[in-house]
This record gives C-alpha cells, sequence and structure tokens, in this order.
C-alpha cells in the first residue's frame, strides 16, 4: 500500500531511500540544489557498488550541480520537458512534488507518496517500466564505470530472461508465458509485470549499461 508523504518526511524519506539502496537508483528531478549531506550518501553508496543515474531538467540553473554529477562520473540526462519528480531504489519509489532542490525541501508546501515493491509489486512494476522509458533516452556514452560495475557485480548467478530462455531451450515470448502461468509474472497491457509471487521466487530488477533496466531470476527457477 502506498504511504502518504508531505513537506520534511519528503526529504526525510528520500534520503532513507538513498541510503537503503543497494544495487541502483533513479534521481529523477527538473531542478536541483543538493544538499552536502546527499552528495556525501551519495558518494559512500558509490563507492559500496552502488550504480546511480540522475535525469534532470535541460534548463536547469544549477550548473555546479550537473558539474559534481559528472566529476562524480555518474550517468546523466538532460530533458527539455521533464516535470517528474521520481526517485527509484531496487525495492522502494518516491513519485511526489519535491524537486532535490534545498529551498523547496525548507519552505515550500509539498506533498508524494512512497511505494514499497514488497506491498505493491503491479504499481512498483508499472513505475520501473515508465522510468525506463525515460532512461532509454540516455546515450549509450553515458554510461560510466559504475553503472558498468554494477551490471557485472551480479554474483547472484542469477540469468537474465534471455539467458534463461536460451538455458531452456524456449523463446522469450513462451518463457514469459510458463512464468505467467506459475504466477510469477502477470500480463498488463501486453507487457508482463513482475508479481509479488515473482519476486519471492527471486526476481529482480537489475539496471542495463547504458541505462534502463531487465529482470533477472534464479538459474534454477521452477517453471
Amino acid at each position: 500500500m502506498a504511504k502518504f508523504l508531505k513537506n520534511h518526511g519528503i526529504t526525510n524519506a528520500i534520503e532513507d531511500l538513498i541510503r537503503n539502496a543497494s544495487r541502483r537508483l533513479v534521481l529523477i528531478s527538473p531542478y536541483l540544489q543538493l544538499s552536502d549531506a546527499i552528495k556525501r550518501t551519495l558518494e559512500a553508496k558509490m563507492r559500496e557498488g552502488l550504480a546511480v543515474q540522475m535525469v534532470y531538467r535541460a534548463d536547469n540553473k544549477q550548473p555546479d550541480d550537473i558539474q559534481w554529477f559528472q566529476q562524480q562520473r555518474i550517468p546523466t540526462l538532460g530533458l527539455d520537458d521533464l516535470h517528474t519528480k521520481c526517485y527509484l531504489s531496487e525495492s522502494q519509489c518516491i513519485i511526489t512534488s519535491m524537486n532535490l532542490y534545498q529551498y523547496s525541501q525548507v519552505h515550500n508546501l509539498e506533498m508524494g507518496i512512497s511505494i514499497d515493491r514488497k506491498d505493491d509489486a503491479v504499481a512498483y512494476g508499472d513505475v520501473v517500466q515508465e522510468v525506463s522509458h525515460i532512461l532509454d533516452m540516455m546515450p549509450k556514452r553515458a554510461a560510466t564505470l559504475h553503472s558498468v560495475t554494477a551490471v557485472n557485480a551480479n554474483k547472484s548467478g542469477k540469468l537474465s530472461e534471455a539467458q534463461l530462455a536460451k538455458k531452456l531451450g524456449l523463446n522469450e515470448t513462451d518463457l514469459k508465458k510458463r512464468m505467467a502461468a506459475k504466477g510469477y509474472l502477470k500480463l498488463v497491457k501486453n507487457s508482463f509485470e513482475l508479481t509479488d509471487k515473482g519476486l519471492a521466487a527471486g526476481g529482480e530488477w537489475q539496471p542495463r549499461r547504458n541505462g534502463g533496466i531487465y529482470r533477472i531470476w534464479p538459474a534454477d527457477l521452477k517453471l
């Protein structure tokens, strides 16, 4: 179930989301004015191997913050018409009216919702899919050491759906149909979405090197 957030509660929730992210983090904020605390947290998390991607509005008036992301070798994307504010990790997302902007966090009246993947896998999956569409606009050259390391650091032995299909001698569509029959995926608007049962079976999202995401599964997944 989504959790309602307002004002300082949003700031605290975003900071907690960043601290609790372990594999991937996407920050979508048209305007930026990063606090030193958030910068320090991001630096510490990236040293732990967290893959971070940043999307902002192309006419952003804080070039120093954009330069900071580039200095940290974080893939960035500037979009002309961006109005969305969304903060996404591998387990949680926050959709809100609040930018990552210190003045807004202190002075503005803001509200938003937090969605936990375990509590509402369908809503979380819908957000992930939309964020993936946005990240698909990111140039391939934006891939950095951090994003590449995160992709290659999958030591769990899990396989992508393409790899799992090949192992089982199936095409990907047939594999997804089998997963749907088992309840691991659910067909929603012509797209297969991860379910609570799929999460429990070990399905999870993984960041791509050039932006976007894909699902990975245990190599011995029961089908």
